[in-house]
């Protein structure tokens, strides 16, 4: 006997059924075992993002560094500049209203080298590298 086909109900529900269907060598059903399974803690709703979109330029940059972005609700980002060693070069606060938007940073005092900018939100993490001339 083989096993071909199980298939699980919803994990998002503090109960599901497995149901389980069972084939003889020939490939005919041979039995089907279902059975309740009871979820101690659900698994969590993954959080939707906030970001639509999003981009740094211009890349290289030389004394600014603009990102450009669209949020589908108000929100606030932590920007973070990080150099590829893991100084943190940068730390600022963004409140973002929904829609297109546009920030600009100056980097006139962050050496030249390759960096990560880190946004970090409530719902999300987004990491951009870049370079700075």
């Amino acid at each position: 006997m083989n096993t071909k086909e199980i298939t699980i109900g919803n994990l998002l529900k503090p109960s599901f059924f497995l149901r389980v269907k069972v084939y003889d060598f020939l490939g005919n059903p041979y039995t089907t075992i279902v059975k309740k399974i009871n979820v101690i803690q659900p698994c969590p709703e993954p959080p939707s993002t906030t970001l639509t979109s999003i981009a740094l330029f211009p890349n290289p940059a030389a004394e600014e560094l603009n990102i450009s972005y669209n949020t589908s609700e108000d929100s606030n980002f932590e920007i973070n500049i990080f150099s590829l060693e893991g100084s943190r070069m940068y730390n600022a606060n963004l409140p973002v209203v929904r829609g297109l938007g546009n920030y600009s940073l100056d980097v006139n005092d962050i050496p030249s080298g390759s960096y990560y900018m880190r946004l970090v939100s409530a719902r999300e993490t987004i990491v951009l590298p870049f370079v700075k001339e």
